[in-house]
């Protein structure tokens, strides 16, 4: 096997940039405390410094972010708590690992053990945030359009996952969607509604779903671009919630 070329070969803080660590003496700091960390070596033409083979870091990488299915890992549970805690208490604001980490109130070098990074961290608390949000949804349909309002109020909340969503798509168009829509949740409540009353209509609920969640987060996600646009100062809630009904009455 032929050496590593210049080019395949890291340094401590080439290591530290791509693990996304503070300083390149955490590097160090991963020698000595995981034995699972590249050692590095020394190689002519860097002197007394120690180098990593890129491979072998990304490699880590890797299996630091996709950990073990079959025993849960508390320290990430805990990650993903206080990065939920943060996408909702601080909407549209961007997050960086030392923040999480803070907030999680664990060492900032602890995370890249447990998590590829801050996206990784993301996706799994917008899975919850979605999830706690389809829960709330209510399973009847006079529930439904009485909580249109209050919905479209707990959506404002809901800025920094929607933001997260809609990065993911813009980035990576065709990757499979890592968590059910909770906005889709709206289709069934619709479809039990038509089936009990015996209404029929040429719009399919699940369109109907579609379309109100592409009204409400495409405002969410655009709104300062809305309201310079349109010279309003404010989109009331009331008159969404108009739309909304009317999309569910079609």
């Amino acid at each position: 096997m032929a050496p590593p070329s210049d080019e395949d070969l890291l340094t401590a803080a080439e290591v530290a940039e791509l693990l996304g660590l503070a300083h390149r003496n955490s590097v160090s700091t991963y020698r000595r405390r995981y034995p699972d960390f590249p050692q590095g070596c020394t190689v002519p033409g860097y002197g007394r410094r120690r180098v990593w083979p890129r491979g072998e870091i990304l490699a880590y990488r890797f299996r630091a972010a996709r950990g073990s299915a079959d025993q849960p890992d508390p320290r990430l549970e805990q990650l993903v708590a206080a990065t939920q805690r943060l996408m909702l208490g601080n909407p549209g604001v961007d997050l960086s690992v030392r923040q999480i980490a803070a907030e999680a109130g664990v060492p900032h070098s602890d995370v890249y053990r447990h998590a590829s990074g801050k996206e990784q961290l993301q996706v799994l608390a917008v899975d919850r945030i979605s999830a706690m949000f389809a829960a709330d949804m209510p399973e009847d349909y006079p529930a439904l359009l009485d909580a249109i309002v209050p919905l479209l109020a707990r959506t404002r909340l809901l800025r920094e996952p929607v933001r997260v969503m809609a990065h993911q798509l813009i980035t990576d168009p065709d990757r499979p969607p890592t968590h059910p829509v909770a906005i889709a949740a709206i289709a069934p409540v619709l479809a039990r509604h038509r089936a009990t009353l015996g209404i029929e209509s040429e719009v399919d609920p699940r369109v109907v779903a579609a379309a109100i969640g592409a009204l409400t987060w495409g405002l969410l996600v655009f709104e300062s671009r809305w309201l310079a646009a349109v010279g309003l100062d404010a989109i009331p809630d009331d008159q969404v919630a108009r739309l909304v009904r009317a999309m569910l009455e079609a």
